[in-house]
């Protein structure tokens, strides 16, 4: 009997990105690490300041969501777009990272 073994093996390599949460943690429920423990491991990491929202959800624990985000954004409407549009992708005991793009407009009329 004649048994060989093949394997192959894929890597994607990239630069530990620093800091390495951009705009909003999406922390599960059952997430394997908690909320004190991801703000206390990111707060050593990085010195952005990060607001800490609790979610009253049956997937969705907690969010830690970068300050310079909610000058911009109203806190619930960004809420309702994480439940409306990231719930359905993630599990309780997952820890999503999203990367957020906003745009403002001002209009200023004098009469």
């Amino acid at each position: 009997m004649n048994v060989q073994s093949r394997y192959r093996i894929t890597a994607r390599i990239s630069e530990y990105k620093v800091p390495p949460v951009d705009d909003v943690l999406v922390l599960g429920k059952s997430a394997p690490i908690g909320f004190t423990a991801m703000k206390r491991a990111i707060g050593l990491l990085i010195a952005q300041p990060y607001d800490h929202i609790k979610i009253d959800d049956e997937i969705i624990g907690d969010l830690l969501i970068r300050k310079n985000i909610l000058r911009r954004l109203k806190k619930e409407a960004i809420i309702n777009f994480i439940i409306m549009h990231i719930k359905p992708l993630m599990g309780e005991n997952e820890i999503l990272h999203l990367s957020l793009e906003s745009e403002t407009q001002i209009e200023v009329s004098e009469l």
